[in-house]
């Protein structure tokens, strides 16, 4: 398979800055030297809008994950660092977590006791897993299982697995989804670069992913970085979260606000005075959705400067809040977001039986 586009950022030109011919396809071990071994050019391009440096050509995931090699904890340094990551991801405090790529559920054995539910999605599931009721495996790629398979996920767990995304930028928008938390440890590919080793740009590893290029991409995709932790020189943990949607938002609040302007409508022909408060767009706006302004007799604000005039666009005068005062069955209508507080006590101040919405 060939990528036509970058992984980070989705731009389509892609120039070859080093090519290896005929290297192998799997990283792990087999048990006799005669086996058919497979080979694919290994051709790293470097994208011309954000600089990563990527694989070209990629190798099919049965083929280059033929067996597991990443079952075992091979060292301190691990051990380490997956005691370091649980302990990040208990931050949130999950109830029911979606890990994918662990074959032996070894983040998930260290946080057991503090949860209630743990899926982990992978193909090559080890036959010496952690038993427990709480856990459950997917035998499958996470790409080919359907959204129906989770419920009531609090965060998706990768360890050291999303650098192995072929469409990271995908399964990011799979996973927005699932759950509004992503928590991911990732290696430190600068200070890779930094020590002088070799980078670590394979068939497995197909992209070079640091900070910066993380950023571009979950920007993109609807996600910012809440917090990170280094563990030594060797990974960074980050909590990821979906970006806020102000554009939904404020559509939904407007389409709930033709139900409140009905409501008003409805209530305000019972009163013999009805003011708008705020000489401005919060009135306009009350209007233009629909509110029947021709009960109302006239705007109440507390700026001097407005007092006497009228509300452009409107034939209604503006008046100090005052004017309220004395009068009975009295409706002000206000809808001034953070200020509606101090405005209604102001208001009941001047006169106690007005009623205030």
């Amino acid at each position: 398979m060939i990528r036509n586009k970058c992984v980070i950022c989705a731009h389509d030109k892609l120039t070859t800055v080093a090519e290896f011919k005929n290297f192998p396809v799997f990283m792990g071990t087999v048990s006799r030297p005669d086996v058919d071994f497979r080979y694919n050019d290994l051709i790293l391009v470097e994208c011309t809008r954000c600089k990563t440096t990527q694989v070209l050509d990629l190798v099919p995931l049965a083929l280059l994950y033929q067996t597991n090699h990443n079952v075992d904890i091979v060292g301190d340094t691990w051990k380490r660092h997956n005691a370091a990551f649980a302990r990040f991801v208990a931050e949130v405090n999950p109830r029911n977590v979606l890990e994918v790529g662990d074959p032996s559920f070894k983040i998930a054995s260290l946080l057991i006791d503090v949860i209630e539910s743990w899926c982990v999605v992978e193909p090559n599931i080890s036959d010496n897993v952690l038993q427990s009721g709480k856990i459950r495996y997917i035998r499958k790629w996470f790409e080919d299982v359907g959204l129906d398979d989770f419920e009531n996920i609090d965060c998706v767990v990768l360890s050291h697995v999303f650098e192995h995304l072929y469409s990271p930028r995908d399964f990011l928008n799979k996973c927005s989804s699932i759950a509004d938390t992503i928590i991911i440890s990732v290696p430190n590919m600068d200070c890779m670069l930094e020590s002088g080793a070799l980078p670590s740009i394979n068939f497995e590893h197909t992209f070079f992913l640091n900070d910066q290029n993380l950023k571009i991409m979950l920007q993109d995709c609807g996600y910012y970085i809440e917090s990170c932790e280094f563990f030594e020189n060797h990974s960074v943990f980050y909590k990821i979260k979906k970006t806020y949607n102000a554009g939904n938002v404020i559509v939904n609040i407007i389409t709930s606000y033709y139900a409140e302007v009905a409501r008003i409508n409805n209530l305000s022909s019972s009163y013999d005075y009805v003011y708008l408060y705020g000489a401005n767009f919060p009135a306009q706006m009350l209007i233009a959705l629909g509110l029947d302004d021709t009960r109302i007799v006239g705007i109440l604000d507390n700026s001097k400067s407005k007092i006497g005039n009228y509300l452009y666009g409107t034939k209604h005068m503006v008046f100090h809040p005052t004017e309220i005062a004395g009068k009975d069955n009295c409706l002000v209508i206000c809808k001034m977001g953070v200020y509606d507080k101090e405005i209604k006590n102001n208001l009941l101040n001047i006169n106690d039986k007005v009623v205030v919405i």
